[in-house]
């Protein structure tokens, strides 16, 4: 007579394999923004501090919340990203470049928001000058400074 069972076999030894490898990645952080102290060539500020300043607004300028409205972007699809980056690790596949992945498609999200151009204009008083300047007077398009400054990285804590 056939015997009716569901048998359920664990393999502790893969567990802790999989336990030893999540271990690696534990403390990884995926970055994008501005990481240098290198100065604005016209304003007396860093670039992360010039994007600190425009995402919050100062004094009269209005926020232009380019960072904030990044940190939204693709969020599902980034969880999506990392996760299969675990499942490459647990598969013995590399998954550094995954975590690269993520962090590029960041520092993309950030430089995207500032092209779009969809923030508060410049004050009329700012426009001509930021025009004869950098041939533009768009709120942090004008010189491509800000955008050309954006990096990523991945590290570990």
């Amino acid at each position: 007579m056939a015997k009716n069972e569901l048998t359920i076999e664990l393999n502790t030894l893969k567990l802790d394999k999989i336990i030893h490898e999540l271990a690696e990645v534990d403390d990884t952080q995926m970055s994008a923004g501005f990481f240098n102290a290198k100065a604005h060539p016209v304003h007396n500020t860093t670039y992360p501090q010039m994007a600190f300043l425009n995402n919050y607004g100062w004094g009269n300028a209005p926020r232009r919340p380019f960072m904030s409205d990044a940190g939204q972007d693709d969020l599902i699809k980034r969880t999506k990203m990392v996760a299969f980056a675990l499942y490459q690790l647990c598969q013995g596949k590399n998954y550094e470049d995954d975590l690269e992945d993520v962090a590029k498609l960041m520092a993309n999200n950030i430089k995207n928001r500032i092209n779009s151009n969809s923030y508060a204009a410049n004050a009329e008083s700012y426009k001509a000058y930021k025009q004869a300047r950098w041939g533009s007077s768009e709120p942090l398009v004008a010189s491509g400074n800000m955008r050309d400054n954006v990096e990523h990285k991945v590290t570990k804590k």
